[in-house]
């Protein structure tokens, strides 16, 4: 954990990707027809993929993902405030502007343009610890740069879907964003 302190986007990503490598050098898989999923910081994970390493996934699948890190100390539940010293030993501290900057770097939503594949957003609007609007916010600057983005709001769950009713089919309340024609 501790190598992990400034590595979000860093070395923490270039384990995925050299192990994507490895596996395409093994002949495991096709290089052209790799996926990203995960949620929570998985589903950060799978956005840095797509905007990091353009090309280096097909897709990717990002469940309550974070995509503005700023923003996920900023608009943190109460009970995280013990916590949140831990948090910007990990990604900054976003009151510090050398380390906001930093911080947007390395955050998703800001280098959207640099997609080059379809991306599924899932969240709960229910999400204490990742609110949804990072996911909205994420679809939208994909769509502004025509980038193929879906997104699905689950009225009923929260950070994961856990509840066997978040496992339903989403509601009337989901949205769906795709590029413009």
């Amino acid at each position: 954990m501790e190598a992990a302190q400034g590595e979000f986007a860093g070395k923490m990503h270039s384990d995925l990707t050299d192990s994507v490598d490895a596996l395409t050098a093994q002949g495991v898989v096709d290089p052209q027809r790799v996926a990203i999923s995960g949620a929570s910081y998985g589903g950060y994970a799978s956005l840095v993929g797509m905007t990091h390493t353009p090309g280096k996934f097909r897709c990717a699948i990002s469940t309550v993902g974070v995509s503005d890190l700023a923003a996920l100390l900023n608009d943190a539940p109460p009970y995280w405030e013990l916590d949140k010293p831990k948090w910007m030993r990990y990604v900054g501290n976003p009151a510090d502007p050398a380390q906001r900057f930093a911080m947007l770097e390395i955050s998703p939503l800001f280098k959207a343009d640099r997609v080059q594949g379809p991306i599924l957003l899932m969240h709960g609007v229910h999400d204490p610890r990742v609110k949804f609007s990072q996911s909205v916010q994420m679809a939208q600057a994909l769509r502004s740069h025509g980038k193929p983005v879906e997104l699905v709001l689950f009225d009923k769950a929260s950070h994961g879907f856990h509840r066997w009713q978040a496992k339903m089919v989403p509601t009337a309340k989901q949205k769906t964003f795709w590029p413009a024609a």
